[in-house]
């Protein structure tokens, strides 16, 4: 029998060394290197199959580093099952130059590289590194790749047809072009680009709550910054974490960077963002916008009762060029005078107390700059020894830029304002840490509007503006 075996072997060898394409047929439940799970007995080669076509019938597992080249094909079969799995992390699974067509499952746990197409008609569930090299990959009616926890797609060309899905619950990154108008779902990380780049979808983006976006900002080109472009619709949900790289530095005056294209829904629940950042959603882009350079940044204003007396405490960052705070009272939250002030010394936190309080008094810090510019904290309402921080717009009327005084922000927190239909025009995103958030509505037409504010944790406080 082995004597057989072997000159049949030996016979397939010849025809494929002499240029004949040979078929292997897989129909047995078991490892790939069993000669009796092969039709005939006759297992082809691990390492290059030389133009002959492997078909996948049976349940094949392979275990170890497998290389296809000189137009060699494999087809898994509708019921085939293709397992590719490994002891070693070197073990990988590459296509040089032939073509994969898949119409039943491949399980991938290992380093899967194709430089020729790939064709899912069936399911690919991903759980090792699925690595482009100038190559495609394209999604059938009726397919699913799904990149689950732990696996990643590197760099390449996905074409998803209707009737597909491309599910991401691992790690989606480089530089990924997506064509068709399949669903595109993500419940993992996306990070586009190669530090950075860009994500194309020439169709639909969904991101679950799970969803992580890695985007990376290191100049103002739109070559230096993270970008996800989508032709359709965009459902926005999940993380957004913005991270500052090569050294760039923002500065006063620089320009909106639109990180996110498409036609947007939703928004993310948790924003992690540079300091002195903000996002502002709008119907069509997700903004990231740098803000100008103020005296100081007020990141807590807070009354306390100290026996007879009320002792008025806040907290600063960036205090730039302030020389002193002057402190102001009222009796009617409209109407202030000054108290008392402190000098500036670049400390975080300053107080004084205010051995006269009323039942019902309203406090504020104005910050003097050198040059004698200002700049208003946040108004805090005393009462019976409590203090609280109504939600407040001014100017209001509004021309264009404004100042919003709300309760400290969280990562959760959002601001968005309502036409009086009830449609979002605008949402953004403050700064984490912060009392009062910068709001340009030079783009708002005049009428009038509904601006709410939502801190975080089902608390939301709504206010009217007119334009």
């Amino acid at each position: 029998m082995k004597k057989i075996y072997s000159a049949l072997l030996f016979v397939f060898t010849l025809l494929s060394l002499n240029g004949y394409a040979v078929t292997y047929t897989f129909i047995g439940n078991g490892n790939y290197a069993t000669p009796s799970n092969w039709q005939g007995g006759i297992r082809p080669h691990y390492d290059d199959i030389n133009g002959d076509t492997i078909v996948i019938e049976g349940n094949c597992t392979l275990d170890v580093p497998f290389r296809y080249t000189n137009i060699g094909h494999i087809w898994v079969k509708p019921g085939g099952l293709l397992t590719l799995s490994g002891v070693f992390l070197s073990n990988n699974f590459e296509n040089d130059s032939g073509t994969l067509r898949i119409d039943g499952i491949v399980n991938n746990n290992v380093s899967f590289r194709h430089m020729s197409p790939v064709v899912l008609t069936g399911t690919f569930n991903n759980y090792g590194a699925y690595f482009f090299y100038g190559s495609s990959l394209t999604l059938n009616s009726g397919s699913t790749f799904e990149n689950f926890v732990g696996g990643r797609v590197i760099s390449g060309t996905i074409t998803v047809h209707p009737g597909s899905n491309f599910i991401n619950s691992g790690t989606l990154d480089g530089t990924v072009v997506i064509n068709g108008n399949g669903n595109i779902i993500n419940r993992g990380v996306l990070a586009p680009g190669n530090s950075p780049g860009t994500a194309t979808i020439n169709g639909n983006y969904t991101a679950t709550a799970s969803a992580v976006h890695n985007f990376e900002v290191g100049g103002l080109a739109a070559s230096s910054y993270d970008r996800l472009n989508v032709s359709g619709n965009v459902v926005l949900a999940g993380t957004l974490n913005i991270a500052l790289i090569n050294g760039f530095a923002p500065a006063t005056g620089n320009p909106d960077l639109s990180i996110i294209t498409g036609t947007i829904s939703g928004t993310f629940s948790t924003v992690n963002l540079p300091s002195r950042y903000q996002l502002v959603y709008t119907a069509n882009s997700v903004l990231l916008r740098y803000l100008a350079t103020l005296p100081v940044t007020f990141t807590k204003v807070d009354v306390r009762k100290e026996g007879g007396a009320a002792r008025i405490l806040w907290q600063v960052q960036s205090q730039v060029n302030v020389v002193r705070y002057d402190i102001e009272k009222s009796d009617n939250g409209s109407v202030f005078h000054k108290i008392g002030e402190i000098a500036s010394s670049q400390a975080d936190t300053y107080s004084l107390p205010d051995y006269q309080p009323k039942n019902k008094t309203f406090y504020r810090i104005k910050a003097i700059d050198i040059d004698g510019s200002f700049r208003y904290s946040a108004v805090v309402n005393y009462q019976n020894g409590n203090s609280l921080l109504s939600l407040k717009l001014f100017p209001n009327p509004i021309q264009g830029e404004v100042t919003l005084q709300h309760t400290t922000s969280t990562s959760k927190s959002k601001i968005s304002v309502y036409s009086l239909d009830g449609k979002v025009v605008m949402t953004v995103v403050p700064a984490v840490g912060v009392q009062s958030t910068n709001l340009d509505f030079t783009s708002l037409k005049k009428g009038a509007y509904v601006l709410s504010y939502k801190v975080g944790d089902g608390i939301e406080e709504s206010i009217k503006l007119i334009k």
